[in-house]
């Protein structure tokens, strides 16, 4: 027997916890502690259970290590929490510091040589002095702010009528009222999720608007209603397969479930082997199973409303309470010791493994490499030795290899070459009865897989038919044809008003009662007037509109004209005498002295107007040239001539990922720069801003207006942080651009305004990218490189995608 008092406990708790906890917890509270004082639950099952409720409830966790302390005379364990001393903690400087993470000091940009120049830090934030081949960096010190997870809830309409584990019998998902909230704003708000087996969806709409958190709470099954026996896998546009592991070992472990299992079975049987302490291997089995099934109890508390909602909830609490010590009865039976509740875990996880295909896993996992182009040494191979075309093929080898039946791919084209994207989009066009869903912002890639697009929009989720391409051409056709109907309901409308007040004034002349009662019918005749045909059609009919409405007919309503997005670029300076703006002759170049050549016999001349991409798969030279034009990369032979006054606006593909540590806003980011001397040196001796405000006009023109040119440019999305690039690119108005993958992260109504804007641009323009919309757009002139040197291409890019197509097989 326990002598623990309540009222000691509700002493020991703010009086804040307390309300919150309301009667329903405090009730729930003392029953425990009353259970522990009759010996029917141990202290250690009370501390956890007080511990969770107090957690829940708001109590931060110093006070509850006090709390805890004071009432059961002992501490909770320094494994469990990380103190923190409150007092230390600077409000100015910090977002919000989670509790159970220690406040981490992000790592400023590191300098480099020009043999490093992946990693060299941005062009602005050099000081050009040539020393020994190095540059001198004046990088600014990233802000030991710790950003806080975001809160997400996702949740769908919830029914009386949903079974006890919420799952369907086909693979279609149909989701009513999907509301998805991140940090208490609003993404989606009572939305249908509809995606029908086996169909391909590109799934569209603006940057920051919720598409990646979406496909997140889909693919962790965190959608609440989502039904839990569809499998879903999620490959993320930031997954980075760089690891020491096989790629067959990459594959077999991406199974987690298994992976545990098999991680189980080990420790078991070590133990027995040994003769070692079963204990805590048999405690944490025990452990999660109960856990698993009161995770199932509380999923469907959540979901569940009124008197079932209430039921459910108290049956949760049960299974918190009492579910570990069932789970423990259920395999010590009848005295059983430790060694034969291993040995019954141990069968019911061989079981397990074989009822989920386990003994043909691994010839499963080599028969998916095998389809993807993987040989037997490269099976073997490290996932860190190959490019970015073929981690994806890893990646999508991982996928498939859980065998899903949704696979989410979100821009999956970012960070791979033509050929990689061509190869790609033939492997899930030949995908059949996997539902495919594609976030991309490349028009070519989404034209050629999609059978559906789906559109997140104002808050709402709609369906269209056809690839991108078609739901342009029939959205811009149902906007002409809703303007023709508005135009003449409009039309009607008037002449219907003229005819009434003609009436009254007649009515009035004449004293004519029949008159008002003409003026009368053509009033209601007038509150009938709206919509005649359905978007689809139909003819409309009173059915269609059912429940309380203000008109007595649907109305129709013009969307919201989108501002398309309009880039003002700043005019490149005059330069005092014309002629090339930069020239290489027969140039080459390798890393080292010892590396192999990269390239050599280069030879280029760049004018003012010029407009020049260069082609070829990942690894052949791109963006080494390009850094070469730059000078972040020093010619072992061959000449490199400039125009005197020339200045180069250069964009990498490894900017965004280097914005990602800053930790500072893209207002006081550019301010800072032009504070520093050496900054006013490389740019002129005239300051470009005279004040904050014109910084922010200027941050405005590239998409970076009100409170987003003082947020935290590692808090922006991919898109944000890209414009933010495009920015800096501009900020010494140079007369030639080098871009590299410019296209990555950005959306397709910003890829279409940045390519009017780099039309109307003046100065000269040499890039690589693999979005063959944006390349035909641009370029006038293609340079292929191969065996190491460029070659002038004659044909136009078609051509040059089908000659990559030719050679690739699935």
């Amino acid at each position: 027997m326990f002598n623990l008092n309540a009222q000691k406990l509700y002493n020991t708790i703010p009086k804040t916890v307390l309300e919150n906890l309301g009667e329903e917890g405090v009730d729930y509270l003392e029953d425990a502690i009353n259970q522990t004082n009759d010996s029917q639950m141990s202290p250690e099952e009370l501390k956890e259970i007080t511990q969770e409720l107090l957690l829940d409830a708001g109590i931060n966790k110093e006070t509850l290590n006090d709390v805890i302390e004071l009432f059961f005379n002992f501490s909770l364990s320094t494994s469990d929490f990380t103190q923190v001393d409150h007092s230390k903690i600077n409000p100015q400087n910090t977002a919000y510091i989670p509790i159970d993470q220690p406040k981490k000091k992000a790592s400023p940009l590191n300098s480099t040589t020009t043999e490093e120049f992946e990693d060299k830090p941005l062009d602005y934030l050099q000081e050009a002095t040539k020393t020994d081949n190095k540059l001198v960096s004046i990088a600014p010190q990233a802000s030991s702010v710790v950003i806080a997870a975001p809160k997400i809830s996702a949740f769908s309409q919830s029914s009386r009528f949903h079974t006890e584990t919420l799952q369907t019998l086909s693979n279609e998902v149909n989701l009513k009222d999907v509301n998805l909230i991140v940090n208490d704003i609003p993404l989606l708000e009572d939305t249908l999720l509809q995606l029908k087996e086996g169909f391909h969806y590109g799934f569209i709409g603006k940057n920051g608007t919720g598409k990646t958190t979406l496909l997140s709470c889909v693919a962790n099954k965190t959608l609440l209603g989502f039904p839990e026996n569809i499998r879903v896998q999620l490959i993320e546009q930031l997954e980075v397969l760089d690891s020491k592991q096989t790629v067959l070992e990459a594959v077999l472990n991406s199974d987690e479930h298994h992976t545990k299992i098999k991680n189980f079975i080990k420790g078991f049987e070590s133990a027995l082997e040994l003769k070692g302490d079963l204990v805590p291997f048999i405690d944490e089995f025990l452990t999660q199973e109960a856990q698993e099934k009161i995770l199932q109890a509380q999923k469907l508390a959540n979901f569940r409303t009124g008197k079932r909602g209430l039921n459910a909830r108290k049956a949760a609490l049960e299974k918190e309470l009492y579910e570990l010590k069932l789970v423990r009865k259920k395999y010590y039976t009848k005295g059983a010791s430790h060694e034969e509740v291993a040995l019954k875990i141990l069968e019911k996880m061989y079981k397990e493994l074989h009822k989920c295909g386990f003994d043909d896993a691994e010839a499963r996992a080599l028969e998916i490499l095998y389809e993807l182009g993987f040989n037997k040494e490269m099976q073997t191979q490290s996932t860190s030795s190959f490019s970015g075309g073929w981690r994806m093929r890893v990646a999508l080898a991982k996928a498939l290899y859980i065998q899903p039946d949704i696979l989410l791919l979100d821009e999956p084209t970012n960070h791979l070459d033509m050929h990689s994207i061509i190869w790609l989009t033939e492997y899930l066009k030949s995908l059949v009865g996997i539902t495919l869903v594609v976030v991309s912002h490349d028009r070519k890639f989404l034209n050629d897989i999609a059978q559906e697009i789906i559109l997140l929009k104002d808050k709402k989720l709609s369906y269209h038919s056809g690839n991108y391409d078609a739901y342009e051409k029939n959205s811009e056709d149902l906007k002409k044809k809703k303007i023709r109907q508005y135009e003449n309901i409009e039309r009607k409308k008037k002449h219907i008003n003229e005819s009434i007040q003609k009436g009254l004034q007649q009515a009035k002349a004449s004293g004519d009662d029949k008159k008002l009662g003409m003026v009368a019918s053509r009033q209601k005749k007038l509150e009938r007037m709206g919509a005649e045909k359905t978007e689809d059609g139909k003819r409309w009919k009173v059915s269609y509109y059912a429940g309380f409405h203000i008109d007595g007919r649907i109305q129709v309503e013009l969307e919201k004209e989108e501002k398309e997005v309009v880039l003002k670029l700043p005019e490149p300076e005059e330069l005092r005498h014309q002629g090339s703006l930069l020239r290489l002759t027969d140039i080459a170049f390798k890393y080292t002295k010892d590396s192999p050549i990269v390239l050599q016999n280069i030879s280029i001349d760049v004018e003012k107007g010029t407009r020049v991409a260069f082609l070829g798969p990942n690894g052949c030279g791109k963006s080494t040239l390009i850094n070469v034009m730059k000078k972040n990369l020093v010619p072992t032979g061959g000449k490199v001539e400039y125009h005197s006054r020339l200045k180069i606006g250069h964009f990498d593909q490894h900017f965004i990922d280097m914005y990602s540590q800053l930790n500072i806003s893209s207002l006081q980011y550019i301010n800072d720069l032009f504070k520093n001397e050496a900054i006013n040196v490389l740019n002129s001796s005239e300051k470009k801003f005279k004040n904050e405000q014109e910084i922010r006009a200027y941050l405005g023109s590239f998409g970076l207006s009100g409170s987003l040119a003082t947020q935290q440019i590692s808090t922006l999305s991919g898109g944000q942080k890209a414009r933010f690039a495009l920015a800096m690119l501009f900020l010494d108005s140079p007369q030639l651009l080098l871009l590299d993958e410019i296209t990555n992260h950005l959306d397709m109504r910003t890829i279409t305004g940045l390519i009017a804007a780099l039309k109307e641009f003046k100065g000269g323009i040499v890039m690589a990218s693999h979005d063959q919309h944006f390349v035909s757009s641009i370029a006038k002139t293609y340079y292929v490189i191969k065996n190491k040197t460029i070659n002038l291409w004659e044909k136009d890019l078609d051509s040059y995608v089908k000659s990559i197509s030719k050679k690739i097989s699935i």
